[in-house]
């Protein structure tokens, strides 16, 4: 595979760092104390079903309680709060909504709220949010985080990084910042400074595996692939079930001609994602580079259940049949690959399996 392919692939696997959700501290659910009866229990039976878990049934209770005091910012708070938790950022960015509202100038509200809209990609209202968190509490070090990465999300670069600089002046053991200032880094081009960076995040978090493909990343553009293979060796371990990273690997192995390994990673890869194509298809490949017949064939097979449209799965597993000996085989694979070129219009893959079906028809 070439260096460039794999770049990409390892680019791929990034999913981003986390911005941190806002706490219970942040958005807690207050029992309050009011001269309602009703209220109060309201917000008792809430607080108790919190604690047992059952999150719907209390955010129905602060609802009720909402209806009855709408003026109580703390209740949609916690409303928000609670919709977070469970995923539901629409309604989280409603309730955070109603609670800026009644109180504009509550940091923790603000952060809340361009979390939510973050979560749902509204770039733009969660970066007004998230600086008018910085602006309400210059020293909230995840508001800038946050508010870095939604403007990296709008291609502000230099905002991003200039946001990133201050959460770390304010928290320098922040793995999440170095590792977002690395990604932009990396993006930039600026590849030394970003490994420097990114390895700064991965000393302070070993176990964060956006930071550690990030690395990787950065190590391959450099072309050190020893580096850039141990760290990707690294995010395996910390996701066994993470195929790509598998497929990652046994990529750079068998660039480095190492197909013991690479089959190996391969098969793992597919025993995670049993049709993952590339994976089938590279395991044929290597089988059928070492002569190994029989294997390369039920791994072409295979891969033909995968693919049916796949002209190179019918021309290689044509080739194997025909070291094998089955020639009637053998020309109805390449027969097919033929058909899939030619509809494709893929003219090496017609001159190589026309030469193939002369020299099995000469035979």
């Amino acid at each position: 595979m070439q260096r460039q392919t794999l770049l990409v692939t390892i680019f791929m696997l990034l999913g981003g760092f986390a911005v941190v959700m806002p706490s219970e501290v942040q958005a807690e659910v207050v029992v309050a104390q009011t001269n309602s009866q009703q209220l109060n229990k309201l917000l008792e039976q809430g607080r108790k079903l919190v604690e047992q878990g059952n999150l719907s049934g209390a955010i129905a209770l602060y609802q009720k309680a909402a209806a009855i005091e709408k003026s109580n910012p703390r209740i949609y708070s916690g409303i928000g709060y609670l919709q977070a938790r469970q995923g539901n950022y629409w309604a989280a960015a409603l309730a955070y909504r109603e609670a800026v509202k009644l109180e504009p100038n509550n940091a923790d509200f603000q952060y809340a709220l361009g979390y939510s809209l973050g979560k749902l990609g509204e770039n733009a209202g969660a970066a007004a949010a998230y600086q008018r968190t910085t602006e309400l509490d210059s020293d909230n070090a995840n508001a800038h985080l946050g508010l870095g990465v939604i403007l990296l999300r709008q291609g502000n670069y230099s905002g991003a990084i200039s946001a990133y600089k201050q959460a770390l002046a304010l928290d320098p053991e922040n793995a999440s910042a170095y590792g977002l200032l690395g990604e932009i880094l990396l993006q930039q081009g600026r590849i030394q400074e970003a490994t420097a960076v990114l390895q700064k995040s991965a000393t302070i978090d070993p176990k964060n595996s956006s930071t550690l493909l990030a690395l990787a990343n950065a190590w391959l553009k450099q072309n050190n692939t020893t580096a850039g293979l141990l760290t990707l060796q690294q995010v395996a371990l910390l996701e066994p079930d993470n195929a790509k990273v598998h497929l990652a690997i046994a990529n750079i192995l068998k660039e480095q001609n190492n197909l013991d390994g690479a089959l190996q990673e391969y098969s793992r890869a597919l025993a995670v994602e049993p049709n993952l194509v590339t994976a089938q298809e590279a395991i044929g490949n290597i089988l059928l580079s070492r002569g190994e017949l029989k294997p390369a064939i039920a791994a072409y097979k295979r891969l033909i259940i995968l693919s049916p449209e796949n002209g190179n799965a019918y021309y290689n597993l044509g080739l194997a049949l025909q070291q094998q000996g089955q020639s009637t085989d053998a020309i109805a694979a390449f027969t097919r690959a033929h058909e899939l070129y030619k509809q494709r219009g893929q003219l090496e893959g017609l001159t190589r399996v026309e030469a193939a079906l002369r020299k099995l028809q000469q035979s």
